[in-house]
C-alpha cells in the first residue's frame, strides 16, 4: 500500500464522524488532494 493511502486510513480512521456524513465525489476529491499534498513533501522517516 503506497504511503498516502496509508497515512489517509490512519486519518480516517481517527475521525470516524466522517463516516457518518454523506460524501461527495467533490469532497473525496478535495480529501485526496488534501492529503496528497500534505504527504508529497520529503520525509526522512523511511
Amino acid at each position: 500500500m503506497s504511503d498516502w493511502l496509508s497515512d489517509y486510513l490512519d486519518w480516517k480512521a481517527d475521525h470516524p464522524e466522517l463516516d457518518q456524513a454523506s460524501e461527495t465525489e467533490g469532497d473525496l476529491a478535495k480529501a485526496l488532494a488534501a492529503v496528497r499534498a500534505a504527504t508529497s513533501r520529503p520525509t526522512t522517516e523511511q
